[in-house]
């Protein structure tokens, strides 16, 4: 009996020493930022103690690598599911709060997400709609002294030139002199659109909305006004969404520490 017992205390020992090595090594490849390798090693240990500890621990390792800062794709559901998986498999374990956040934090991220890949849809709805400006400049054109054709055509050069700064200081002149007239709407949206764009250095997100606002509102029958539409939810969804993904990382240093 003493034999059996020394045996089966060696074994426990081995299984823990064995365990404490492959915990430290996921803790090693996560600092060397090698995520895939340490996620093997968690994935693993929850594999191999699906309802005992330290599978929870795992399971909680493993979900916070899918999600890391510096994982070059994250895998939000992905993460989710093993949050899911903690709460139904150890709903005794220390980490259910931690998962509740988390499950919370990340339904909300890809709700968000869901909405953009919508929004994304309407602007290439837009792109479509390329056609019917084409069709409406050439009715512009007839008239060389239409003002709205002078502008666009203005604008649009300046646009090809990157020359953000000169294109601001014109449409603001135009804005200023003709108040609630045209060509005032297609100032409002080149001003907007400046704001908006990626390569612009300035690009200030609430200056766009408040443009395209003004646009929606003065010049509500304007052919740029449903353009403009598009662009305030774009914008909205996607600040909105940035917001969530501070919140997501702020969580996770909150509950790392």
């Amino acid at each position: 009996m003493l034999l059996l017992a020394s045996c089966a205390l060696r074994e426990q020992l081995e299984r823990e020493k064995d365990l404490d090595q492959k915990l430290a090594l996921g803790q090693q490849f996560r600092d060397e930022g090698k995520y895939d390798q340490a996620l093997q090693v968690y994935k693993g240990l929850a594999a191999a103690y699906p309802q005992t500890p330290p599978g929870d621990l795992a399971l909680r390792e493993a979900a916070f690598l899918l999600v890391h800062p510096g994982r070059p794709q994250k895998k939000y559901r992905e993460a989710q599911d093993l949050w899911w998986k903690l709460l139904k498999n150890f709903p005794q374990s220390p980490y259910t709060a931690e998962a509740r956040t988390w499950i919370s934090l990340l339904t909300a991220h890809l709700d968000l997400q869901t909405q953009l890949e919508k929004e994304k849809q309407q602007l290439l709805q837009v792109k479509g709609q390329q056609e019917d400006c084409k069709a409406h400049l050439e009715e512009l054109k007839q008239d060389q002294k239409n003002l709205a054709f002078d502008l666009i055509a203005r604008n649009q050069k300046l646009m090809a030139q990157r020359d953000f700064d000169k294109i601001l200081e014109e449409n603001a002149s135009v804005l200023s002199k003709n108040g609630a007239k045209p060509p005032a709407d297609e100032a409002l949206y080149a001003l907007g659109l400046v704001y908006a764009y990626g390569e612009y250095p300035k690009k200030d997100a609430l200056k766009a909305l408040g443009f395209f606002n003004r646009l929606v509102r003065e010049f509500p029958r304007s052919w740029r006004a449903e353009e403009a539409k598009v662009w305030i939810k774009n914008i909205e969804t996607f600040e909105k969404s940035k917001q969530i993904d501070l919140e997501i990382e702020d969580k996770r240093k909150q509950l790392r520490k």
